[in-house]
């Protein structure tokens, strides 16, 4: 959605202005989809003994989380993934895709020699979610930075909001589920939707600065 804009910002040069676009896209990705994570986490295993009551729903829970943690934990540097293709450098960014898949695939096939059954399918999801946010880590976030000129810290402060914003969202389902008992689709649903709520407030007042708001705000009254 807003690479558009990162473009014409870089093609114009306005350099500044562009490393502030993508912590507005950065930011918006961590309040809106970092709230499915919390969920998962909060009512994960009460959602799959209310869908799936003759499994492990304790045991589902735990694949789920390992298999999205990557993506929970690097989802406010998702824009930089768009820097690459805007900048022209899109093979060095494919070149780490291929060479973290075959440290992944190498590890795991180590791996499930030594683990069977539910550790197993845990190391299946958990090395491929590590691998991912390793990449994200060492190589995304500095090198995406570099191409613009920057210091390559420059982005590292969307990785510690994003962490800032799921364990605050973790905290607050745990605390919901102390006040609704969630045993039921219906009180599944009122939980998840007070979660949002509240969720979104919190995103809104504290990882948002104020031009951000102000964009938020603007963009839904002319909705």
């Amino acid at each position: 959605v807003f690479t558009p804009n990162m473009t014409i910002l870089f093609a114009q040069g306005k350099i500044e202005e562009l490393k502030k676009e993508v912590f507005k896209a950065g930011k918006i990705n961590i309040d809106l989809l970092g709230i499915p994570f919390a969920i998962l986490i909060a009512f994960g295993q009460s959602f799959f003994e209310l869908w799936m009551p003759e499994l492990n729903s304790l045991n589902l829970q735990i694949l789920s989380i390992t298999y999205a943690l990557s993506f929970a934990v690097v989802v406010g540097t998702a824009p930089l993934w768009n820097l690459f293709v805007i900048v022209n450098k899109t093979k060095a960014n494919s070149n780490s895709v291929i060479i973290s898949g075959l440290f992944s695939v190498i590890i795991t096939i180590i791996t499930l020699e030594y683990t069977h059954s539910f550790w197993a399918a845990l190391a299946i999801c958990g090395i491929s979610s590590i691998t991912s946010i390793l990449r994200n880590i060492l190589f995304v976030i500095p090198v995406s930075a570099k191409y613009l000129h920057l210091k390559w810290t420059t982005f590292f402060p969307l990785l510690g909001y994003t962490i800032l914003n799921f364990v605050v969202d973790i905290l607050l389902g745990m605390g919901i589920t102390k006040v609704i008992r969630v045993d039921s689709w219906a009180s599944l649903l009122i939980a998840s939707v007070l979660l949002v709520i509240v969720s979104l407030i919190f995103a809104f007042l504290v990882i948002l600065n104020k031009n951000e708001r102000r964009f938020i705000a603007t963009t839904l009254m002319r909705k």
